[in-house]
Order: structure tokens, then sequence, then C-alpha cells
């Protein structure tokens, strides 16, 4: 496997660890070991198991929160989406228009990106749709920062990162300063595979629990039916912010090859980065060559 990483286009690293033990590991280069990586849309993940510590902690009364009453002064919900629950910023189907490639980047650049959402009308019901939209995640991170009273990268720190032991994450801040639940998380890849052998033990570290095992069983279960293939996958819905493939083993999943990939059969956990300053096309190329070493390399070698 780490001879196929070496030839995957815009491959950093790849980790294997197995019952907890990190068994293995590979760079491409020998800053990529020690450095905070961005994981992009694999922030989304964590975005979810800090969901549930809120709700476990009394600052959320639960999934079937309405939004409305959670967001900051002076924001609104557009008419149609008063409905809108925290179940369904965790599922996509939050309702808003939206078109992830078009306007990730006009949203991220924004000055507000949380009016920049607002600003769009709803195109479907809560709940009814799937559609990919980190904006809405985003919000999800307001949500948390209104209902816990904290930046959601402090709570982060707070009861997720520093319980861990993990002391050297960075965020990418918006521009009204937030650090970003969609997109904004950096790590060093061995504090990845931390975050994935805490939900593989059911969400307890060291043997104290950190996130809660009934929120982990949900979080990672399907909750959205997609039927989905891409590369090496095949049937994949989604649950909680996690992809799910069709051997139900959870995938988080950041732009241009952040993988975080579980097999809880196996005790199994995947970690790889990549380059992510990187186009649509290029993306697709470095994911599915990752995809190709975790899904047709190194789960057979497991088995």
């Amino acid at each position: 496997a780490a001879a196929e990483l070496a030839e995957a286009p815009g491959a950093r690293s790849l980790l294997v660890a197995r019952y907890g033990d990190l068994g293995g590991e590979a760079y491409t280069s020998s800053s990529a070991l020690s450095t905070p990586h961005g994981v992009r849309s694999a922030t989304k993940s964590v975005a979810a198991m800090l969901t549930g510590i809120a709700i476990e902690q009394g600052h959320l009364p639960g999934v079937d929160a309405l939004v409305a009453p959670l967001l900051p002064e002076g924001y609104a919900l557009p008419e149609g989406l008063d409905d809108l629950r925290v179940e369904d910023l965790l599922t996509m189907r939050a309702g808003f228009t939206w078109n992830e490639g078009a306007e990730f980047l006009p949203w991220a650049g924004s000055s507000d990106p949380v009016t920049y959402l607002l600003d769009h009308p709803a195109g479907d019901a809560p709940g009814d749709r799937f559609l990919y939209n980190s904006a809405a995640t985003h919000l999800l991170g307001v949500v948390l920062e209104q209902a816990t009273g904290q930046s959601f990268d402090a709570f982060a720190d707070e009861v997720l990162l520093a319980p861990m032991g993990i002391t050297t994450a960075r965020w990418v801040r918006t521009r009204d300063g937030r650090a970003s639940a969609g997109y904004g998380l950096m790590l060093r890849p061995r504090d990845l595979v931390k975050l994935c052998i805490l939900v593989l033990g059911g969400g307890r570290w060291d043997g104290q629990e950190v996130v809660p095992e009934a929120w982990v069983d949900r979080m990672v279960g399907p909750r959205v039916a997609l039927g989905r293939e891409y590369g090496s996958l095949a049937d994949v819905d989604y649950g909680y912010l996690w992809w799910i493939d069709r051997w139900r083993r959870p995938l988080a999943w950041g732009w241009g090859g952040q993988f975080i990939y579980l097999d809880l059969d196996l005790h199994l956990v995947v970690v790889t980065t990549a380059a992510w300053n990187v186009g649509q096309a290029t993306a697709n190329v470095q994911e599915k060559a990752l995809l190709r070493v975790i899904v047709d390399s190194v789960l057979p070698a497991a088995r």
C-alpha cells in the first residue's frame, strides 16, 4: 500500500491502525508527519461528534430542536424553512436552494457567510431531500456556538480534542472570524487516527466517555438512503455528516482525498491526506486513487 501511495496523485499520507494501535504509516514528505493538515469536509464528521456531546451536556434538547430559535440575533431563516431542525442539518436535508460546486468559493469568501446562506430561498421542505451544502454545516456550527456559549473551536477543544491529548489543532476561519464547521479543521494525520479510534471504541478514550456511545451508533448508521457509487465505493448512503458504504463502513470525506475510513468488524482505521488546494477534476482523480489504495489494497490485506 505504501508503494501505491507514492504513485497516487497528490497523496500526502496513509496511516493504518487496528484494535487501537497504529500498525503502519507512510508519508510522501517529512512535513506531512508533524504539520496540521486541512481535512476540509471531514471537519463535518467532527461537527457531528460535537453535536452529540452538546446534546448529552444539555446545551441542545435533541436532534428535533428547531434551528430558528438558536440563530444569533439579527439572523432569520427564509420563508418555508421555519421547521428546519438540527437533524436536517446533520443529514444534508436543510431545504435551501444550493449548488455546492458553484457556490462554495463565493460563500467561503463572503464577509458574512451566515447571511450568504440565509439569503437563499427554500427549495424543498426541511427533511425532504438530500443536497450537499457546506454552508448548512457551517450554520450548524453557529447553532452550537449559540447553544454552548462558546466559539465552535473552543468547544471542540474543551470537550473533544483536549480530552484526547490533541493539542496542535488549527482552524481555518471565515471572514467573520468563525472557525468553520464545514471545512475548517487542521490536524496531524496521527490525530485523525485518534478520532477514528474514538469512534471505533464507541466514543471512549482511555476508558472515559468522550462522545456518548448511543450517539456514535446513531451518527455512523445510515440515515439517508442514497445508493451512490464513486470510484471503489458502492451503495453509499449518509449518516449524521458521515458517509456509509454498502458494508456499513463509515467514511469521513474531505476534498481531494482527506479520508477517514472505518471497518467496525475488523476494528480497522485507515486515514489518508492529500493536496486539497486543487480544482474539481484533480480532486476527483486524487480521491479515486486514494480510495483504490484503501478499498482495493489495505482492506483486503487486513482481512
